[in-house]
């Protein structure tokens, strides 16, 4: 994780997941301010496990889901599927989504 995070200056928090969304291990970049209270952050991981099993249904017909992003107003949240994990990054609005190749590579098939 600690990889991830120095990245960019950008990424906020780096997170991995197991399928139900329990938060297996996870850190904040040192300074963050979190915007979620750590029971939100539970729920928030909670419901992007339940987005991937969703989209797990179309893989047969499409491909696997490798990654997502998505932007909101206050931060970008990006997910990496690294076999029954998810890697959750949150990014400072503005990162470039180039960061989420680079983890990627630095994830490799470690998890």
């Amino acid at each position: 994780m600690s990889r991830i995070l120095a990245l960019d200056r950008r990424v906020r928090y780096v997170g991995i997941l197991d399928k139900t969304g329990n938060l297996l291990a996870g850190r904040f970049k040192v300074g963050v301010v979190p915007l979620l209270s750590q029971d939100d952050l539970k729920e928030f991981a909670r419901e992007v496990a339940l987005r991937r099993a969703m989209r797990e249904k179309w893989d047969p017909k499409v491909g696997k889901v490798l990654s997502t992003v998505v932007t909101r107003e206050k931060l970008t949240v990006a997910t990496l599927y690294v076999g029954d994990k998810t890697v959750l990054i949150t990014l400072e609005r503005g990162a470039s989504i180039g960061i989420i190749d680079a983890a990627r590579e630095v994830i490799g098939e470690s998890i």
